[in-house]
């Protein structure tokens, strides 16, 4: 599906403030859609809560991305509710709340990132948190790129637990990363006027000791793969808004359909060691 590139524009060191008033379709959201077009009115219309693991994640990329990371303030509290959570939240409006240990381990992260010859290349030059608009089917959309090169290339950044190859691909997967690549990729091409150099490389470092750091470029078959979702979910939106109808997972009778491997469990193992006609019987 192509962009219209008369739409698409980079926007260079726009606060996130900014970015949130842009009325425009964005990943985090459209990505419900894959469920269904009720799923995705409804994370329009309800913000998503906010938890320990995403305002740390905002931290790290923050350290990492941003010249002017917002400000931090340590909560020396054990528990994050009660009267003394609520004054040391109102006595820091404005200011990113932290544990101590959380502000260790973030710095820990950017420290492991920073240091790692690949990845600390990657980020040596360019911008951080870099805004794309384009449309797609006449649609308004809008993207947050996590790193800009000087030369077009881009890359993104990615905390996890699941640092290993196999475990990162279902990991990759099941957040539906691929297509965020693929919806990025056709904002930044509608942008430039022309494919990015290079492949984009997901930059991804471990939320817990030791940190580990790998750096993972995303293949073709993996972009096609997400730009399949992304064509998907853009049609399924452009169909809905056009009907007003906003349907769930399936208006009809589904046939529950189990796993493969959960149809033979329990039976009993088959004994072949008996049937002729395998392996060698020797020779007349």
């Amino acid at each position: 599906m192509q962009t219209d590139p008369s739409k698409a524009r980079i926007l260079r060191r726009l606060p996130f403030e900014k970015y949130l008033e842009i009325e425009a379709v964005h990943f985090s959201k459209l990505k419900a859609i894959d469920t269904s077009p009720r799923h995705y009115a409804h994370r329009v219309q309800h913000e998503r809560r906010d938890t320990a693991a995403l305002v740390l994640g905002r931290v790290v990329h923050a350290m990492i991305l941003d010249p002017e990371p917002p400000g931090v303030a340590v909560y020396e509290g054990k528990v994050r509710r009660g009267a003394e959570w609520t004054a040391f939240q109102e006595a820091h409006k404005g200011e990113t709340i932290l544990k101590r240990d959380e502000l260790e381990g973030a710095a820990a992260m950017r420290a492991a990132v920073l240091a790692h010859p690949i990845a600390g290349d990657l980020f040596a030059e360019g911008d951080g948190e870099v805004t794309v608009t384009f449309s797609m089917l006449g649609l308004p959309c809008k993207a947050r790129l996590d790193w800009l090169r000087p030369n077009g290339s881009w890359c993104e950044l990615k905390t996890t637990r699941a640092i290993e190859p196999r475990a990162f691909a279902r990991e990759c997967a099941r957040f539906l990363y691929h297509a965020q690549i693929a919806f990025y990729a056709g904002g930044l091409a509608a942008a430039t006027g022309e494919e990015a150099p290079e492949l984009p490389h997901l930059v991804t470092v471990e939320k817990d000791p030791p940190h580990d750091v790998a750096v993972y470029r995303v293949g073709y078959d993996s972009l096609e793969a997400g730009q399949r979702k992304i064509d998907d979910w853009i049609k399924r939106l452009d169909a809905a808004r056009r009907s007003r109808s906003w349907p769930g997972v399936a208006p009809d009778i589904l046939d529950l359909r189990l796993p493969e491997w959960t149809l033979t469990e329990g039976l009993a193992d088959v004994d072949l060691s008996g049937i002729e006609g395998d392996g060698d019987h020797g020779s007349e």
